[in-house]
């Protein structure tokens, strides 16, 4: 009897967060190397999470921007800024953090 990792994962019926490898909830890679099973669930949640992550800031364009950080830099509260620009305040301190020393 083998013991690779490939047999290994083979005989695995749920993802590690838990979701089951059903037809429906299991989508099978073949870009590299011998075919890798993946959990739909967890593939849509990580999408959700970076696309959120990378669209934050397209709120705020260029002019925004600058207007975010001047009055961050006269020392307006990060609730006011959100506010007043319709972000939260993560987008606030992500656009600041964004800007530099």
């Amino acid at each position: 009897m083998t013991t690779s990792a490939n047999h290994v994962n083979a005989r695995k019926t749920h993802c590690k967060n838990g979701h089951e490898f059903t037809p429906e909830n299991t989508y099978v890679s073949h870009t590299r190397g011998p075919p890798m099973r993946q959990c739909r669930q967890c593939r849509k949640d990580r999408w959700a999470a970076n696309y959120k992550r990378v669209v934050r800031l397209a709120p705020l364009d260029a002019g925004a921007l600058r207007r975010l950080r001047r009055a961050a830099a006269d020392g307006v509260s990060h609730d006011d800024l959100s506010e007043r620009f319709g972000v939260t305040t993560k987008t606030i301190r992500d656009a600041i953090r964004a800007s530099g020393p």
